[in-house]
């Protein structure tokens, strides 16, 4: 057999362990792997300008340990369909055909699509014409229904825990209040999760209404200053938890396909690898609730989340 893989979407760390994963699992069966470039744009390749590149074990030992992925990757391009939350675009008919014309080129069996909401959204899009695909979950923002965790996550909380021990330092040292702007757009997981584990004075989430007031009320004693950790909690090698889970959900995503159970994402419930339905897996975004366990233990600690 012959499988297809690529990431789309912003990196993650963890997506060179889902490509070591993938490639590990199907050499053991005998299957061969084809890595696209650039997220699904490697899809639109053609003779004489090839953006894809046969993989095979040797080339891919010891991928998991490192950051970035070794097939790059587009957030934008040809298959871009997701704009919003709740709001799709639609994929050239041209497009899709010269997609299907580069699967059946290559006799590729399956299609294996590591991203987050876009990227899954566009590989229900491609189930639907008939493409055998199998997805994979990936996003440092967590928000991805149907799994309970998603790989690169825990990197990203980790690099947001670590900046905030070293920002406290300069903080205390010049009386200073720093206020640190991460990444989660519409959910607010990595806020939490690195807000608690930093020590965290005041926590904002998307999910939790808050009024400027009430921040001021809580640091007006003190001066601010703002530091934005942006793409630093993208970079870098992944942390221990999400060189394994990348592995693990790039090997069993090649389980999936020996079984030919096409149109699910993998994912993780509890400590069991399962599959979702990629409809399942895309219909709503996952976020924080308001009351949650997580939410009250900060509460608890004096955090401040501006209401």
């Amino acid at each position: 057999m012959n499988i297809g893989v690529m990431n789309s979407g912003g990196d993650s760390p963890g997506l060179n362990a889902v490509i070591e994963g993938v490639v590990g699992a199907a050499s053991r069966r005998g299957w061969n792997v084809v890595g696209f470039y650039d997220g699904f744009e490697g899809l639109l390749s053609e003779e004489g300008d090839e953006r894809f590149e046969w993989l095979t074990p040797a080339a891919c030992r010891g991928l998991r340990a490192k950051g970035g992925t070794i097939l790059g990757t587009v957030n934008k391009g040809n298959f871009a369909i997701k704009v919003g939350v709740d709001q799709k675009g639609a994929i050239e008919p041209a497009v899709l055909e010269k997609t299907k014309a580069t699967v059946r080129r290559l006799g590729l069996d399956a299609l294996i699509v590591v991203g987050g909401d876009g990227s899954q959204s566009t590989a229900l899009l491609l189930s639907e014409i008939g493409l055998p695909v199998v997805g994979v979950p990936k996003t440092i923002d967590n928000d991805l229904g149907a799994t309970d965790v998603t790989f690169g996550f825990y990197s990203a909380v980790s690099i947001v825990s670590e900046s905030l021990d070293r920002l406290e330092t300069t903080a205390n040292a010049h009386q200073r209040m720093m206020v640190v702007e991460v990444m989660g757009r519409h959910a607010g997981w990595i806020a939490l999760e690195g807000g608690i584990a930093g020590s965290a004075d005041v926590i904002l989430l998307p999910e939790i209404p808050f009024s400027l007031e009430n921040v001021v009320e809580c640091i007006k004693a003190r001066k601010a200053r703002s530091c934005v950790l942006g793409h630093i909690q993208r970079g870098g090698s992944p942390c221990s938890y999400d060189r394994i889970l990348g592995t693990r959900f790039g090997s069993y995503a090649v389980e999936l396909v020996e079984k030919r159970q096409f149109s699910c994402m993998v994912a993780l419930r509890g400590t069991q690898m399962t599959a979702v339905p990629i409809e399942e897996a895309v219909k709503t975004l996952k976020l924080v609730d308001p009351d949650c366990q997580l939410v009250r233990t900060a509460r608890d600690l004096g955090v401040c989340f501006g209401d």
